[in-house]
C-alpha cells in the first residue's frame, strides 16, 4: 500500500486526510499539501458506491497535482464509502496499491515463448510485450486494443489477426479479472497469447513426438511379429523333422524305444513290438521293468542313470524259444534345459551277422 486516504464527498473532492509510505517510513501529509480530486475517475466512481460496495479502479499511473508522477507508479485503487451513523455520506477511504507487484506477478506465470496483454475496461493497454506500449491511457492514448488488432477482444480462446502493419496472427486465451466479486464491471483483463509461428512450431513438435512413439511401437510390433514367426517356422521345422523321424522310427527295421528319466516307456516302434511281441499299446505309459522282455536286456544302468552312449550285445531267447544275439545303442536324451530327460534305445538282431561271423572264423 502505498497511500491511505480519506476524501470528502463535497463539491471539491477534498482529501481530508491522506497517508504515504516513503521509503520504510509512513508519513501524514500536511493539510496545505491535500489535493481536490472531484475531477479523478476513481472519484466519481467511489461517490457512487452504496454502504459495504467495494470499488476497484482500472490499474494505470499515478497523478500528484493533475501531473503524472515520475519515475512511473502503477497503482490499483480500492475504496469504501464513508457514511455518519444517521446513514448521511461523508466520503469514501481509498488505498492505493502498487500494481507492478501484481504485473510482475502475472508475467512470471507465462511459460516459454508466450506473451501477455493486460487491458482495462475500455481496451487500453496497461502491460503490453513492447514496453512503449504499456500504460497507453495515460502516455499514448492513440494505442489501444482496436488499433494494435482487428478483431475485438472477448472472453475465452480465439485467433486474432494483428493490423496490417504486421500481418500476423495470435492464438489468445482472455479471461476477465476481478478482485471484488460482485463488482459488475471486470476493471481489467488478461490476454496470454502465442503466435502463429509458435503454435505451428508446437504442433509440429507434437506431430515428430506422436510419430516417433508411433515409429517406436511399429518398430517393437514389427519385431515381435518376426520374433514370433521366427520362432513358429522354427517349430514348425523342428514339427517336420520330428514328423520325418517320427515316421523313419515306424519303418524302421531295428527295433527302437525310450523312455524318460523314470524308466517310463514312451516311444515303441513297429520293430520292436514284432522283436518283443509287446503291442505300443499294451507298453506305452508304463515301466519298462514290468516287461519280463526289457528286463532281462540288462538296461537298468543306462536306463536309469544316463550318460554317454553305450552299445553293448547281449543273448536273447523269444517266445518260440529262439537264440537271439541283440546289438543295443542306448543314448542320453537331454532337455532343453541341458536335463537328463531319458533315454533311446535302439535294438539291432544280429543273429545271422553273428552265425556269419563264426562260420567264417571256424
Amino acid at each position: 500500500v502505498d497511500q491511505l486516504r480519506i476524501i470528502q464527498a463535497n463539491e471539491d473532492g477534498s482529501e481530508f486526510i491522506r497517508v504515504e509510505r516513503n521509503g520504510g517510513s509512513v508519513l501524514v501529509v500536511k493539510d496545505n499539501d491535500l489535493q481536490p480530486k472531484a475531477a479523478r475517475s476513481y472519484f466519481i466512481e467511489s461517490v457512487k458506491r452504496n454502504k459495504g460496495e467495494f470499488y476497484i479502479s482500472d490499474i494505470n499511473l499515478n497523478r500528484e497535482y493533475g501531473k503524472l508522477e515520475f519515475p512511473y507508479k502503477s497503482v490499483i485503487r480500492l475504496s469504501l464509502p464513508i457514511f455518519s451513523s444517521s446513514g448521511e455520506r461523508y466520503g469514501f477511504i481509498i488505498m492505493n496499491v502498487n500494481a507492478q507487484f501484481l504485473l510482475s506477478q502475472m508475467e512470471q506465470t507465462l511459460v516459454g515463448n508466450q506473451l501477455l496483454f493486460v487491458t482495462d475496461s475500455e481496451g487500453f493497454f496497461v502491460s503490453h510485450p513492447d514496453s512503449d506500449k504499456s500504460f497507453s491511457r495515460d502516455l499514448n492514448p492513440m494505442v489501444n486494443w482496436a488499433s494494435e488488432f482487428e478483431s475485438p477482444s472477448k472472453i475465452g480462446r480465439a485467433k486474432i489477426k494483428q493490423t496490417a502493419q504486421t500481418n500476423s496472427s495470435l492464438y489468445t486465451v482472455t479471461r476477465a479479472f476481478t478482485i471484488n466479486g460482485n463488482q459488475q464491471t471486470a476493471p481489467f483483463f488478461l490476454h496470454t497469447a502465442l503466435s502463429q509461428s509458435e503454435v505451428a512450431a508446437l504442433i509440429n513438435e507434437k506431430r515428430i513426438s506422436v510419430y516417433s512413439v508411433i515409429g517406436v511401437v511399429t518398430l517393437i510390433f514389427v519385431s515381435v511379429l518376426l520374433f514370433v514367426h521366427r520362432s513358429n517356422s522354427k517349430n514348425i521345422e523342428q514339427a517336420k523333422v520330428r514328423g520325418e523321424s517320427v515316421a523313419i522310427i515306424a519303418i524302421s527295421k531295428d527295433a527302437i524305444f525310450s523312455v524318460d528319466s523314470a524308466g517310463v516307456v514312451k516311444s515303441w516302434n513297429m520293430a520292436a513290438e514284432s522283436l518283443f511281441g509287446i503291442p505300443s499299446q499294451l507298453i506305452l505309459n508304463h515301466h519298462y521293468s514290468s516287461f519280463e522282455q526289457l528286463s532281462l536286456l540288462g538296461l537298468e544302468s543306462v536306463l536309469t542313470k544316463g550318460g554317454k552312449q553305450s552299445t553293448f550285445t547281449t543273448p536273447y531267447t523269444d517266445d518260440e524259444k529262439e537264440e537271439h544275439t541283440l546289438l543295443i545303442t542306448a543314448s542320453t536324451i537331454w532337455g532343453e534345459q541341458s536335463q537328463f530327460s531319458g533315454v533311446a534305445v535302439v535294438i539291432r538282431d544280429v543273429t545271422d551277422e553273428r552265425k556269419a561271423k563264426d562260420a567264417i572264423e571256424r
